[in-house]
């Protein structure tokens, strides 16, 4: 649990230094978070099917870092979702502020 709730603070920091702030504190909750999949391609696709579940309406933005991340953002990009990957935890920060915003980074 202990690394959810770093997860979630340096989540929290990363948006606060890049212009945004959380309304609802936002994260992972009490779950912990899961280690890392050394090949991203298999969590795209879960993660496109869900979004495509739930009819996805707002955008998403999600760090990826593995083995074939570059096939990974490709996935993304081509699924027509409002889906963004984002190389770092500052990425990803500036990323959220500027879809809360109304523009694209």
């Amino acid at each position: 649990m202990k690394e959810s709730a770093d997860v979630e603070q340096n989540e929290n920091e990363a948006e606060r230094k890049n212009g945004g702030k959380r309304s609802n504190g936002g994260g992972a909750g009490s779950e912990e978070v899961d280690p890392p999949s050394e090949d991203v391609t298999a969590h795209v696709i879960e993660m496109l099917a869900a979004a495509k579940e739930l009819g996805l309406k707002v955008p998403l933005v999600v760090r990826l870092e593995g083995t074939n991340v570059e096939l990974g953002r490709k996935i993304l990009q081509e699924s027509g979702l409002a889906i963004q990957a984002a190389s770092t935890m500052a990425d990803g920060a500036q990323k959220v502020v500027a879809a809360v915003e109304g523009r694209s980074k």
